[in-house]
This record gives structure tokens, C-alpha cells and sequence, in this order.
């Protein structure tokens, strides 16, 4: 069931931004790649770090997808009639 509350409504949209589309991964490996061109770092325990802290996010994001699969098929026939309706308006 999708949350009325603002503040879960954003939480929710959040997760499922997160765990099926993915853009946040994507905006996190770019803001690492721009700060390890920006400072010039060259130490590789950095990259290793990073590398296991965006393998953890990429598991996260799998584990949330699977625990809130009806919550995310629900929310997305709710986009689906949102769109609808919106045209229909049109």
C-alpha cells in the first residue's frame, strides 16, 4: 500500500527509486569518480573501499526489491493509472 503521509510517502519513493531504477547508484559512482578526479587521489585502498561499499548499496537495493516486490507492483500499477488519468485530462 502506498504511504499518505508525506514525509513515507518520500521514504517510499525513495526505496523504490533506489532499488528498481538504480539512478541513485548511478549518481553515487559519479560524484566518487568526479572527487577522485577533482583531489587527484592515487591510493588504492580508497578505490577498494569504495568498490565494497558500492557492492553492499547494489546488495541493498536487491534485498529491498525482494522484500517489498508486492509494495513495488502496487506503487507501479499506481503510476500506470496516474499516467492514464493524466491523459485522459488531456
Amino acid at each position: 500500500m502506498i504511504p499518505n503521509d508525506f514525509k513515507h510517502r518520500v521514504m517510499f519513493e525513495f526505496l523504490y527509486d533506489f532499488a528498481v531504477r538504480g539512478k541513485y547508484m548511478f549518481y553515487i559512482f559519479l560524484l566518487y569518480v568526479f572527487l577522485l578526479l577533482f583531489n587527484n587521489v592515487k591510493d588504492s585502498h580508497i578505490l577498494y573501499a569504495f568498490t565494497v561499499f558500492y557492492f553492499f548499496l547494489f546488495a541493498q537495493g536487491l534485498f529491498i526489491n525482494t522484500s517489498l516486490k508486492k509494495s513495488f507492483a502496487r506503487y507501479r500499477k499506481y503510476l500506470r493509472l496516474k499516467r492514464k488519468r493524466a491523459e485522459n485530462l488531456k
